[in-house]
Parts: C-alpha cells; structure tokens; sequence
C-alpha cells in the first residue's frame, strides 16, 4: 500500500492516540488528500475505479 494512501487511512487513530499532534495530523491528512488522484494511481486502479472512488468519499480538487 501507498504510505500516503495508509495516512490517510490511519488519521484518525493517530488523533486518538495522539491529540497533541492534531496540527501536524491534519496538514499531513490534508496534503495526502488532496493528492488523492495521484495515489490512486499509484495504486495501479483503472480510470473507471479511481472515478468511483472519488465520487464516492465526495472528492473535489481545492487548490
């Protein structure tokens, strides 16, 4: 698996465990995110699933 793709993934765990680090956290959730696409990729889906899956948790490029 992607380290980007497993950050995202473990965010939330992190924040529990370690609220203090909720800044670094969230930049790092955040930077992984918007990225999202390209990791996909990397992660060899087809354009058809990578659209899905997008769609699906409500992903919008922000600049």
């Amino acid at each position: 698996m992607n380290e980007a793709l497993g950050t995202l993934e473990s965010t939330s765990v992190a924040l529990e465990y370690f609220p203090e680090r909720f800044p670094t956290l969230i930049e790092q959730f955040r930077q992984n995110y918007r990225q999202l696409p390209r990791i996909l990729t990397e992660q060899q889906l087809t354009e058809a699933d990578r659209r899905w899956f997008l769609e699906t948790v409500g992903w919008e490029e922000k600049e």
